[in-house]
């Protein structure tokens, strides 16, 4: 198998697609993401330069959004990225930026967010940067 991971993430030992009705059965302790149905695992913690920018961000951005629909939320929080009529067991995509927000109450679900959310936030640490970058 290529080797398709970037420093601080690995795929798992088998080249299999996986779908959210996998994902949901693997261990709590550990933190992947399905991208195209790949698993990424993304179990290592972040650095503590990384925390720290990102608590600044999402205190601003509350700060910000204080009395509007939208809200913030942090990762660990599912993502399916997903079309409207997809079931989530069948999602192939499922994500954890750093931080986001929502601003309809509809896309958020019992399991995350079902959808895009409307701001992003994801902040790149040296270990996990792209090669040749």
């Amino acid at each position: 198998m290529a080797d398709e991971s970037t420093r601080g993430t690995r795929s798992p030992k088998r080249p299999d697609r996986y779908a959210y009705r996998d994902y949901r059965n693997w261990p709590d302790e550990e933190r992947w993401e399905l991208i195209d149905g790949k698993a990424w695992d993304m179990s290592s913690s972040p650095p503590q330069l990384h925390q720290t920018v990102l608590g600044q961000l999402c205190s601003q951005l509350d700060a910000f959004l204080t009395g509007k629909p939208c809200r913030v939320y942090v990762a660990p929080v599912d993502v399916f990225l997903i079309d409207a009529d997809e079931e989530i067991n069948d999602a192939k995509y499922v994500v954890q930026p750093d931080a986001f927000v929502v601003c309809d109450k509809r896309r958020l679900i019992d399991e995350g967010v079902k959808g895009a959310p409307d701001f992003i936030i994801e902040i790149m640490s040296r270990g996990t940067e792209l090669p040749g970058r």
